[in-house]
């Protein structure tokens, strides 16, 4: 998909902060409400819209178009069934692909991709601040300041479809895996045309939050280091090449929560416990967390196993590592936590677990976090 740029001269259309959504039947004047549309003299028809190519105006660049065309109740496959370019045509091979179109994208689709096209210009003609800021921290961050034109294309798609509609939005598609020769990634501006025909474009209130919030998670991440930048807000341990410094926050109670769920075990097996910490803030929190000291392993009603009455109560030999996790308002940081289902008692012999019901509990910096393990007959 890399491309020249073409600088071309395209339609602008009048300033002021950016259109809402566009949801009118394709073809229909800018600005006027569905019902204004069958009344509206010929004279104020739409006028033709700019032919859609690549651009680059503002320091950004449109380098390409893509429809996904969807049919009867099937998702669509991808790439096969994807068509590309900005006016794909059966049989024809897209600029920058290597494989010739499987149809033509219809003359629908091809409106609603043409009414986005031109609020596309008006959005990087307005030059949002945080979509400046964002691109300038690209580099170690994985952002650049390329766009994609996506348009869904849902007017043979069963109704209801049962994969679900994609909704109109600008977001930013990261590669899994960084490839030298390409890049690290696109904003996608994208737009659905629905059943009824009705073609819907990003919202700019809708768009200016997903920025503010891909501001916010950059900020977070670098508290760590600036390698950190980029990295995904969604639970991962920010490891390989990404350590966060000692001086990080521990988690605050209140705006963190841990819980856990119910441990089962096979008598003489390790049990193995999933502990789950939600961010229950919307701005992102990157912070150091470890399960330490190892949980207490008890009766059901917190009293010492038995042998144990006289020297305190036994531990499950667990406890995680320390990590550096970054979560934003949408994440949460799922961990496992393991022991034997054995124990030492006070005279230094090792036992095993009973088949029952036990306690585990965690002291945390987010307090005491508590759950069942169940021991099962092999």
């Amino acid at each position: 998909m890399n491309r020249a740029s073409l600088g071309l001269g395209l339609l602008v259309l009048s300033c002021g902060g950016g259109p809402p959504s566009s949801t009118l039947p394709v073809g229909a004047p800018a600005g006027l409400e569905p019902a204004a549309v069958a009344s509206a003299p010929s004279v104020d028809a739409a006028p033709t819209p700019a032919r859609m190519a690549e651009f680059t105006r503002a320091g950004y660049e449109l380098t390409g178009g893509e429809y996904w065309p969807y049919v009867g109740a099937v998702d669509i496959k991808y790439p096969e069934e994807v068509l590309w370019g900005f006016y794909p045509e059966k049989g024809v091979v897209a600029p920058g692909e290597t494989e010739p179109n499987v149809d033509s994208a219809t003359p629908a689709a091809i409106a609603c991709a043409e009414r986005a096209y031109a609020e596309l210009v008006e959005f990087i003609t307005s030059d949002p601040p945080l979509l400046r800021r964002i691109s300038a921290d690209a580099e170690g961050a994985g952002y650049n300041p390329r766009f994609y034109l996506w348009t869904n294309d849902y007017s043979r798609a069963a109704e209801p479809y049962p994969p679900g509609v994609r909704p109109a939005r600008l977001w930013y598609w990261k590669r899994k895996e960084a490839k030298p020769d390409r890049p690290p990634g696109f904003w996608k501006w994208e737009s659905t045309l629905d059943q009824k025909g009705v073609c819907h474009t990003p919202d700019r209130a809708e768009a200016d939050v997903y920025l503010a919030r891909t501001a916010a998670e950059l900020d977070a991440l670098a508290q760590v280091v600036p390698a950190c930048r980029g990295r995904s807000l969604d639970g991962d341990a920010l490891g390989g090449g990404c350590p966060g410094p000692r001086s990080l926050p521990e988690p605050i109670a209140g705006e963190l929560t841990v819980t856990a769920a119910r441990a089962i075990a096979v008598a003489g097996k390790p049990w193995k416990a999933t502990l789950t910490v939600t961010n229950t803030k919307a701005l992102p929190r990157t912070f150091h967390f470890e399960l330490w000291p190892p949980p207490a392993l008890t009766l059901p009603d917190g009293s010492p196993l038995p042998g144990r009455a006289g020297c305190g109560l036994g531990h499950g030999r667990g406890g995680g590592g320390p990590g550096t996790y970054a979560l934003d308002g949408h994440g949460t940081l799922t961990l496992s936590d393991t022991g034997p289902t054995s124990y030492q008692d006070c005279a230094g012999k090792q036992r095993r677990l009973a088949p029952g019901v036990y306690a585990l509990s965690w002291t945390t910096k987010l307090g005491e976090v508590r759950t069942e393990l169940e021991v099962r007959k092999r």
